[in-house]
């Protein structure tokens, strides 16, 4: 009995049949496929920065006595839902060219919190010494909100070749692209409050090559397969940063940064699918995707708001990690 996976690149290597619930196998020099799936996964926070202080006293520009107001791990970003789609053409002879695009809603969440003589992490200076709030008065109790957005997105071209009925290699290139933003408003108790809103925006753009493997681990007569498929390469990272702050009271500033780092891209799915018809499957299953070596709106920035010369990024962590997991099910239809 030959494999179903065989059939659906439209290659069978004797007697025309791919097994009893596949049926007669098409020997076209071309085999279309298309998936597509509804993913529901989990962004986790893996990022522990203090990002907000509470009871903050400077002594010749350093910030001493401060307690934590709010840390980037106390974000919970949750579930989110999106789409996976491929589209896959057969040569007739064991390859497939495969292109696929995978998109995550935006995560988000926010963090509040009320505290007094409250500063950010010195993520905004005044030419390099205290920050930017400190040079206006306060009337405490202070009050914070932070929000936190994140999204990710995914595109694919690979060519993949069936070694064996249950064992297909494959190689291509991706993009992926990582795009968060960081707000931060801080108003004081005043009649007429001291207000200000500070922005973190950082594009990752990756570009690389990869490789993997997809391996069928058992096959049911009746028409089960549970697959793994495994990818993963090292890409060349172009971050954007852009800050911007401002408020009522207070200088206006803005800083930007662009440069090249390197980042790695994992993937693994374990997946059911249930071949209704030798045309028409269901697929269910669990996805783990780690983005590492990336940029994090919430990682330290030092930005000098200096009027004579402008603003400039000084210090940028590209060390973050984005975790993501969860469930994807939906149609394969052959053609």
């Amino acid at each position: 009995v030959q494999h179903a996976d065989a059939c659906y690149l439209g290659r069978c290597s004797s007697g025309g049949t791919c097994g009893t619930y596949c049926g007669q196998c098409s020997f076209s020099p071309t085999t279309w496929r298309v998936r597509s799936s509804s993913v529901y996964m989990s962004r986790e926070t893996t990022d522990d920065t203090q990002l907000v202080f509470s009871n903050v006293a400077f002594a010749g520009g350093m910030l001493t006595n401060a307690n934590t107001l709010i840390n980037a791990a106390d974000f919970d970003l949750g579930w989110e839902a999106g789409f996976d789609i491929s589209l896959m053409q057969g040569d007739g002879y064991g390859g497939e060219v495969e292109g696929r695009v995978l998109y995550l809603n935006d995560f988000t969440d926010r963090e509040v919190g009320t505290g007094g003589n409250v500063e950010l992490n010195n993520l905004i200076l005044f030419n390099g010494f205290q920050p930017v709030d400190t040079l206006n008065p306060r009337t405490n109790p202070v009050n914070v909100a932070a929000d936190y957005l994140s999204e990710f997105r995914t595109v694919e071209l690979n060519y993949r070749e069936v070694f064996t009925p249950w064992w297909i290699v494959m190689v291509g290139f991706r993009y992926g692209n990582l795009d968060e933003e960081l707000i931060i408003r801080t108003a004081d108790s005043a009649a007429v409050p001291l207000v200000s809103r500070t922005e973190y925006n950082v594009d990752n753009d990756m570009f690389g090559f990869q490789m993997g493997t997809e391996f069928i681990l058992a096959s049911n007569p009746a028409g089960w397969d549970i697959i793994t498929t495994l990818k993963g390469g090292v890409y060349y990272n172009r971050v954007d940063l852009r800050v911007n702050s401002g408020g009522d009271g207070f200088v206006n500033g803005q800083g930007s940064d662009v440069r090249g780092e390197t980042a790695w891209l994992g993937e693994a799915t374990l997946q059911a699918r249930y071949h209704v018809t030798c045309n028409g499957t269901f697929t269910f299953g669990y996805s783990l995707l780690s983005v590492d070596g990336v940029s994090l709106a919430t990682e330290p920035v030092t930005t000098v708001l200096n009027p004579l010369s402008g603003p400039d990024l000084q210090v940028r962590s590209n060390r973050g990690t984005a975790l993501y997991h969860g469930l994807n099910a939906g149609v394969e239809i052959r053609w």
